[in-house]
């Protein structure tokens, strides 16, 4: 299961289209924009735990998204964090999508949700 992060409305559902062009059957619970929870980070960390993603994909620029993962990582309970930066041109950008095929895609994510205890097949994300 996969949360979405992003500092916009309209940067998540970019993110979110992108996801599902290229994993149409992906398991997206939930998605996040900073500025739709006033930045009110302590009730957006609360809502996200209530969803328990295994992953947390995150398009928030930096450094915005390290002083974040930072100064709450502690609070989040996410398996996964994994931060892709800011946005630009992400639908066309083949490196991002070779990227983002490589972590669903590959072994990495499996072998890392298999050592945290959880059981996660590639159609699930």
């Amino acid at each position: 299961s996969i949360f979405l992060l992003g500092e916009t409305k309209a940067k998540v559902e970019e993110l979110k289209s992108f996801v599902f062009s290229l994993f149409p059957h992906c398991q997206v619970i939930g998605t996040a924009a900073l500025d739709e929870w006033n930045y009110n980070l302590d009730a957006m960390i609360n809502e996200i735990n209530v969803l328990t993603p295994a992953v947390l994909l995150s398009v928030l620029p930096n450094p915005l998204q390290e002083h974040f993962l930072m100064e709450n990582r502690n609070k989040l309970s996410v398996n996964l964090w994994y931060g892709l930066g800011s946005l630009t041109g992400l639908k066309v950008e083949t490196a991002w999508k070779r990227k983002i095929r490589e972590f669903f895609g590959g072994r990495k994510l499996r072998k890392f949700l298999r050592n945290t205890g959880k059981s996660v097949e590639q159609s699930e994300l």
